[in-house]
C-alpha cells in the first residue's frame, strides 16, 4: 500500500470520527473521575461546548491535511 492510500484512509477515519466527538469527550470524563483526578472533569463539563468544537475542528483539519499529502504524493 503506498502513502497516498494510507493518507486517505487516515482521511476517512478523521472524518468518520467527527460526529462521536461529545461522546469521546464524555467517555473522557468518566475516566478522569475514575482515577479520581475529579478537578479535571470539573473543568471538562464547565467547558464542555468549547472542547468538543474544539477537539471538532483539530479533526477536521487533520484530515484536509490528510487529504493534501495524498493529493501531493508527500513523501515523495
Amino acid at each position: 500500500m503506498d502513502a497516498s492510500t494510507l493518507f486517505i484512509v487516515a482521511a476517512v477515519g478523521c472524518f468518520a470520527i467527527v460526529p462521536f466527538v461529545p461522546a469521546l469527550m464524555r467517555l473522557r470524563i468518566s475516566i478522569l473521575r475514575f482515577f479520581r483526578w475529579s478537578w479535571l472533569a470539573v473543568l471538562h463539563q464547565n467547558h464542555f461546548n468549547g472542547f468538543v468544537l474544539f477537539a471538532r475542528i483539530v479533526i477536521f483539519l487533520a484530515g484536509i491535511v490528510s487529504l493534501v499529502f495524498a493529493y501531493i504524493g508527500w513523501p515523495a
